[in-house]
């Protein structure tokens, strides 16, 4: 061989080696996913709580069931036949049986590779010298997983959690996962329990190295005492097999091309000096070159993730550091908030309870100051998403939901956390506005530090929000979205109030059945998928029962006229009207409830039962029959409602119960498993139950909550509780 192609060779070859091995560790990550870890993550579903679905997601790559079988068919061919074709070219190791051949030559043919491309390279600088060099590129090959394993740990938590594909090969931190969402949800719960902090890849590997086993998750000393040596004992054998194999790869390459330089005594100096250069960039990468600027501190809250977008954060989410209900101008209220976000949480403690001595009705201030008794200290956080806006309806509506989760907060806190570990809750603001909603839903699972959600509130923001939950597998209970299209949401998505399918077949069962009419006509926004929902869900079964919808209006058309509408529907026989507004529509079934004057029965969902409508409506309304999932007067003498009644000095509603039942279920969730996916299963559970407000709460497959619907009537009363002259009360 002439002089000119040794030192062509020299060159290409160890280039094409370090590429060729590259390649090869890739096709390692598919052994890895197509082998290996469903191989394992069948064991652990059997072990667990196997399920089939989860089986199949485990090699779930596209989300395209056939795309992703051609893929498992394809990658699994191409591993078989390098496989054989290894064996085929090394005879001498005697090793038989094609899985063990497979993992033997695929994991460590890389190292073979890069090698045998460093051979020629001994031309020009020497045996000697190049065994020096090769040495640094076989341990950053050995680290090659891991490193991009940890870049995309990072980069997720930079930039927000993608459905791009995660394999896990030598770390073994979340082999039962795929997808990024659930990897760094599940690593990052991890963290949270083990109360680790991430700064470095040093960091990242040491952890990596006690916190599982193939997936298997080990706690407290076991991770030590098993997990640690098992995974430090395969970490030595897999270093010592990848130098043997590369020198292996390097000698035979030498041997073929009968190369004998000897290195040169001033080469080999040189050679040593390029290999400690290396050595000290990679220590420095490990150490301050891969440092994260915001670590993932899982004991605090306030250090979570910055790709938060700003704007949603600084007006839509506090834990306590701002107000976002307005009109509470109260000094001490404003101080405690203030020394919240200055991380003064003594004086946050005391400005909020002298203020809450005086003003016990407010639910904010109620959860800011547990999350001040907090701090710092190591905590699980949820958060409730309410419809908070400039109108007094909607403050009201976003009080009653916030309250439900304070008392529940309130309550677990005092009596012992969740296995000592307190709950905090973080306040969201979707304005009531889907679009608002998907935003909030967004920010709020890109906060890995968020273990569930109470929320949203109406069915339009769940709907939005839920696409963005599931998407990231967050778990969300909706205390009041009652439309038949959550159901099909996915299985993160839950709620503690009954569908519109329960609510229209009680309508319908009063009417026909109770009053023994059988025309109705209905009124309805067309704008609203809770109005359009239960619209639908009364119409088939009025029909079912034997009945008949005369005539349908819309709040949102052009062509809406109450006193028109009112006459149509008299004229074509309507025996009853049923007013289905949502609370954007809610003045509209007002002004029809006021042309009515009585002269037809009227019926309603559970979206009117609010003071205004009792404010307003006045005689109007009195009569009308609603349809909602509970009411304080149907159990009088239920523990939540004494409880509610100490804690507020005021009366509490259905939206109130039903969010402190969706907060129960969490917190019985999170007792379980704290964290996202064990969230998910407990609930997902069919022995899942948790004590609540209006009962047992408990979940069918779909998510929805099989609970009875409670009629009430407005009735004229002097004495009444809402101090309007009307109240809601119970149909006996």
């Amino acid at each position: 061989m002439s002089a000119t192609s040794k030192t062509w060779e020299s060159v290409i070859f160890p280039v094409l080696g370090v590429i060729g091995s590259v390649i090869i560790m890739l096709l390692a990550r598919l052994f890895l996913l197509f082998i290996v870890r469903p191989f394992f993550g069948f064991f652990k579903e059997f072990s667990t709580n196997f399920q089939w679905q989860n089986i199949l997601n485990i090699t779930r790559i596209t989300g395209i069931g056939w795309l992703d079988f051609i893929i498992a068919i394809v990658a699994f061919i191409v591993i078989v036949i390098i496989g054989i074709g290894f064996e085929a070219i090394d005879k001498e190791a005697g090793i038989s049986g094609l899985p063990f051949q497979i993992f033997w030559y695929i994991v460590l043919a890389s190292f073979f590779c890069l090698g045998a491309g460093a051979a020629p390279l001994c031309y020009i600088i020497g045996i000697a010298a190049v065994d020096l060099l090769i040495c640094p590129f076989v341990i950053v090959l050995c680290f090659f997983n891991t490193i991009l394993d940890y870049g995309n740990l990072i980069s997720n938590l930079a930039s927000g959690i993608t459905q791009s594909i995660y394999i896990d090969v030598f770390t073994d931190t979340s082999i039962k996962y795929i997808k990024n969402v659930a990897y760094v949800n599940d690593f990052t719960d991890w963290m949270r329990q083990d109360g680790v902090t991430i700064n470095n890849f040093l960091d990242y590997w040491w952890y990596t190295l006690r916190a599982s086993v193939l997936g298997f998750r080990f706690d407290g000393i076991w991770q030590w005492l098993i997990a640690f040596p098992i995974n430090i004992i395969a970490s030595i054998t897999y270093f010592v097999f990848s130098f043997q194999f590369t020198f292996k790869g390097l000698r035979e390459e030498i041997d073929r091309r009968g190369i004998s330089k000897t290195t040169d005594p001033v080469i080999f100096p040189l050679a040593f000096l390029m290999s400690a250069i290396l050595a000290f960039i990679g220590f420095w990468w490990i150490t301050a070159g891969s440092q994260v600027k915001l670590a993932v501190s899982p004991p605090s809250v306030e250090r979570v993730q910055p790709a938060i977008n700003q704007k949603i954060h600084s007006q839509s989410l506090s834990l306590g550091e701002r107000s976002l209900i307005p009109g509470n101008a109260n000094t001490q209220k404003q101080a405690g908030i203030a020394a919240f976000a200055k991380g003064d949480f003594a004086t946050a403690v005391n400005q909020l309870q002298l203020y809450i001595t005086a003003n016990r009705n407010d639910p904010e201030a109620l959860i800011y100051l547990n999350n001040a008794r907090i701090g710092k200290s190591k905590s699980y956080t949820i958060a409730v998403a309410a419809p908070i806006g400039q109108s007094a309806q909607s403050l009201d509506t976003a009080n009653e939901i916030i309250r439900g989760v304070a008392q529940a907060q309130d309550e677990v806190n005092k009596a012992g956390s969740i296995k000592d570990i307190p709950l905090k809750v973080m306040i969201a603001n979707d304005g009531n506005d889907s679009k608002v909603a998907a935003e909030v839903a967004d920010a709020l699972a890109k906060n890995l530090s968020v273990l569930g959600v109470v929320g949203h509130f109406k069915s339009d923001a769940t709907i939005a929000a839920g696409q963005v939950y599931q998407k990231n597998q967050l778990l969300a209970i909706s205390p009041t979205s009652t439309s038949v299209k959550i159901s099909g949401l996915g299985n993160y998505i839950f709620r503690t109030v009954s569908s519109d399918k329960l609510a229209g077949q009680a309508l319908a069962n009063y009417v026909t059945t109770g009053l023994a009419l059988q025309k109705i006509a209905v009124f309805f926004n067309s704008a609203s998928n809770y109005s359009k929902s239960l619209a639908n869900e009364l119409t088939a079964a009025v029909n079912q029962n034997g009945g008949k919808v005369t005539a349908q209006f819309d709040f949102a058309s052009s062509t809406f006229k109450p006193n028109d509408n009112v006459k149509q529907a008299m004229t074509q026989g309507a025996e009853v009207i049923a007013l289905l507004p949502d609370a954007a529509s809610l003045d509209q079934a007002l002004q029809v409830a006021r042309v009515n004057q009585n002269k037809l029965p009227l019926l309603d969902g559970d979206s009117p039962y609010q003071i205004k409508t009792l404010e307003i409506g006045k005689e109007d309304v009195a009569g009308m029959i609603l349809a909602v999932p509970w009411h304080r007067e149907a159990d009088p003498q239920a523990e939540f409602t004494k409880d509610a009644d100490r804690l507020w000095g005021a009366d509490v509603n259905w939206r109130t119960a039903m969010a402190y039942d969706a907060t129960k279920a969490l917190i019985a969730a999170l007792q379980q498993n704290p964290t996202r996916s064990g969230v998910q299963k407990a609930l997902s559970s069919p022995n899942f139950s948790a004590k609540g407000a209006s009962g047992v709460v408990t979940f069918l497959p779909t998510g929805d909550r099989n609970a009875p619907i409670q009629l009430v009537k407005i009735i004229r009363d002097e004495n009444s509780r809402s101090g309007t002259g009307y109240d809601f009360v119970p149909v006996q």
